[in-house]
């Protein structure tokens, strides 16, 4: 029933409807962890100083990622390279809480497939 009616629609708004819950995705995974600080650092015991150390690890991971994430989405093209980073978006979020920089790495190339699809 939800097939027959998605497909009243043409593929370029089904296609942006896909991008456009990625991108609130990939915008709720990356500003939640400024929400979570308070709790981290009442937990683990971090000092401001840990914290930025922590946030800089994350931002540097996220913006050496943007190279690779953008190289595959010009070879492979955006819907082979969105189909591969959501996947492994997926399995490297559910491995953050074993290493938080794994989230920077997907989606940092979600960001550039996204801009390449948007083109």
């Amino acid at each position: 029933m939800l097939m027959k009616g998605l497909r009243r629609f043409p593929v370029r708004f089904r296609i942006l409807g896909v991008l456009f819950v990625l991108s609130i995705v990939n915008y709720l995974l990356r500003n939640n962890l400024s929400i979570a600080l308070p709790s981290i650092r009442h937990e683990f015991g971090f000092t401001s100083t840990e914290l930025g150390w922590i946030l800089g690890s994350f931002n540097l991971s996220y913006a050496l990622f943007q190279l690779p994430g953008g190289i595959y989405g010009d070879v492979y093209g955006p819907r082979r390279a969105m189909a591969w980073i959501a996947i492994s978006w997926g399995v490297l979020t559910f491995l953050t809480g074993f290493a938080p920089a794994l989230m920077a790495a997907s989606t940092a190339g979600a960001i550039v497939s996204l801009i390449v699809a948007a083109t």
